[in-house]
């Protein structure tokens, strides 16, 4: 296990470096926390057309990573007493309404797990880039939630939605008396010195990466609209840097992290991950070579985090809680392998 900085460093820029020879994109951070030792790096730009340089702090949108944050959320307002895991969404906005009744059974917990029944969103209309505190209220009074017919009973299957987060951060709202991107500033970016992170609109930060894509001529090119809307915050919206995660995965670590989250409550259909509260949960095999010429051994580790993809950005955060290893990889274009390079990074950091 890597415990010299020197060494950790070395590891990552060298990642780094391979990323940008080998993958066509516009920039990347990287950050690493490993047993109380941490590396944050980045290369590449942080706006492909006018080649402004990508630096360790730009921040980045962080697509449905937000989700990490909504369920420790919840789990707060949990751990304060002010909800369970079984209470009914329908009692805590007994003002929301969905057609199908058998909403009425959907809980906490279901939605934490994408168990409730309820659908992915098909369009974040992230061009109405809505700032107003209503908003998610609104949402949630929307003719695409009240109209939803739910695909099974509440509990009964699996099925992504980043509908019933957004429904979440409302809950929180309710319970909370605030609004939830306060909530989640005063409860756990501001503890955490994260400064740099936010739920607001990216109007309000001066460093920030720029959406990118590539079409069928493979010429990158920046998105047209920035992906935000107040709408789908919770679900969807967080922006953050590598350094400022690797400050929330570091306390997450910590003995006195929130463990029971990351206990497996169903399997992810075709994946061979299963998914936790609000954390999916996946093992990685590792292949080291032994003194023996010519074998291999295989090792197997646990890891829990989530991915995110939105309209010129990817995101992969992923932790080895019995390593105590977190590794994050943030990049300002849609559809970049960071999933898969976030594995090959995890294989370098055990080998």
């Amino acid at each position: 296990m890597i415990k010299e900085k020197a060494t950790l460093d070395s590891i990552c820029e060298n990642f780094i470096d391979m990323v940008m020879d080998l993958y066509d994109i516009p920039g990347i951070a990287v950050g690493v926390y490993c047993n109380g030792v941490s590396f944050t790096g980045a290369k590449g730009y942080s706006n492909y057309e006018t080649k402004q340089p990508l630096q360790q702090d730009t921040v980045f949108h962080c697509t449905s990573v937000s989700k990490l944050f909504t369920a420790m959320g919840i789990m707060k307002l949990a751990e304060q007493g002010k909800l369970t895991l079984s209470d009914r969404l329908c009692d805590i906005v007994p003002w929301v309404s969905i057609v199908d009744k058998r909403w009425e059974n959907i809980t906490i917990g279901s939605m934490l797990t994408h168990t409730s029944g309820l659908t992915d969103i098909n369009d974040y209309r992230w061009g109405e880039h809505r700032t107003d505190e209503n908003a998610l209220r609104e949402y949630a009074l929307s003719d695409e939630v009240a109209g939803r017919k739910l695909l099974w009973e509440p509990g009964d299957g699996f099925r992504y939605s980043s509908m019933s987060y957004d429904l979440l951060g409302l809950v929180i709202t309710e319970v909370s008396g605030i609004a939830f991107e306060e909530f989640m500033k005063r409860e756990i970016f501001d503890p955490l010195g994260m400064s740099d992170t936010t739920f607001f609109s990216e109007a309000d930060l001066t460093d920030i990466a720029m959406p990118h894509s590539k079409g069928r001529d493979r010429v990158i090119r920046l998105e047209t609209t920035y992906p935000y809307t107040r709408q789908h915050t919770p679900s969807s919206t967080l922006k953050s840097t590598a350094a400022d995660l690797l400050k929330w995965a570091g306390s997450l670590l910590q003995p006195a992290g929130f463990s029971d989250m990351w206990i497996p409550r169903i399997e992810v259909p075709d994946t061979g991950e299963q998914m936790g509260l609000g954390w999916f949960i996946r093992k990685q095999y590792v292949s080291t070579e032994t003194h023996e010429a010519g074998e291999n051994e295989k090792s197997i580790y646990t890891l829990v985090g989530h991915e995110g993809s939105d309209n010129g950005f990817r995101t992969s955060f992923w932790m080895s809680p019995e390593l105590g290893i977190a590794t994050v990889l943030l990049c300002n274009l849609t559809d970049a392998p960071l999933k898969k390079l976030n594995k090959k990074l995890f294989e370098k950091l055990v080998k």
